[in-house]
């Protein structure tokens, strides 16, 4: 029994140690929702990460009458692709914003292999892109990062330049530490409760922002949202963001609401139209 359940743990140590970084992405290819089924027609373009692999990503113009000025630069979680992410963002064209989607490296059209360094890259050559749209038009830009892409997100403003193009900066279902949420997550079910040390020895915690607010933007407004009812990263770890941020921040408690599904609801997309009235940017 000894060496069977020596053999059971050297399996699940071995799975952790090749997949340390892998696992916390799930990457698609499947075209989920046609945006013009929805009426939208975003510009599909491209273009290349800090190391050259290709990325693709889609451009939604306003379709108000009066424009925002406002760029919104949406960072997804780890799931799909973003033809199911930008679902929960295409509406703000309606109100007069700019919507820029993109795919790290492994997911859809996006070219490359998966791991926390790339991606990170990815995410830095995503704002630059939009940063030279936001220049050219005379725009500011709302980083807004959804789940693993607001952990990605809040690693990756470290590289950013010319913030003065930032508007303002929005985490929802966000966690800062991989080692931790790997934790929670083998504590979640029995078979993999007595392995919750593994994580702390074997997941890479270099790419965790642990300390963005050593680095973030000075002035620029931090909003954390977080679903009360989120079953898949639990609110202690959006409050932990929020508790770390320097002012100017802001808390919104998304009641009754799940993982990253606020602005599928009325009156979170006025939360959000409200905060954004009122940024001091």
């Amino acid at each position: 029994m000894i060496k069977r359940n020596s053999i059971f743990l050297l399996l699940i140590l071995s799975l952790l140690v090749s997949a340390c970084e892998t696992v916390f992405y799930s990457p698609g290819s499947y075209y989920y929702y046609p945006p013009e089924n929805f009426g939208y027609s975003p510009q599909e373009f491209f273009f290349p990460s800090l190391d050259g692999t290709k990325l693709s990503g889609w451009m939604f113009p306003s379709r108000a009458s009066t424009k925002k000025n406002l760029i919104i630069l949406q960072f997804h979680g780890n799931g799909e692709n973003m033809t199911s992410h930008y679902t929960s963002l295409a509406w703000t064209t309606k109100k007069g914003f700019e919507l820029i989607t993109f795919d790290y490296r492994g997911y859809g059209k996006s070219e490359g292999e998966l791991g926390h360094k790339g991606v990170i890259e990815d995410a830095v050559a995503a704002y630059n892109f939009a940063k030279k749209r936001a220049l050219k038009t005379d725009q500011k830009i709302i980083l807004y990062g959804q789940s693993l892409g607001a952990t990605i997100l809040l690693k990756a403003i470290e590289e950013f330049k010319d913030t003065h193009v930032i508007h303002s900066v929005f985490i929802e279902g966000g966690f800062l530490n991989h080692k931790e949420m790997a934790n929670e997550f083998l504590s979640r079910f029995w078979i993999t409760w007595p392995f919750q040390w593994l994580p702390y020895l074997v997941v890479n915690g270099s790419y965790s922002p642990d300390h963005f607010f050593e680095y973030f933007p000075a002035g620029v407004p931090l909003i954390v949202i977080h679903g009360e009812k989120d079953e898949i990263i639990p609110i202690r770890f959006g409050k932990e963001i929020y508790s770390l941020a320097k002012p100017p921040k802001r808390w919104i408690l998304a009641k009754d609401k799940h993982h990253i599904d606020t602005m599928f609801d009325k009156n979170y997309r006025n939360v959000f139209l409200d905060t954004i009235k009122f940024s001091p940017q």
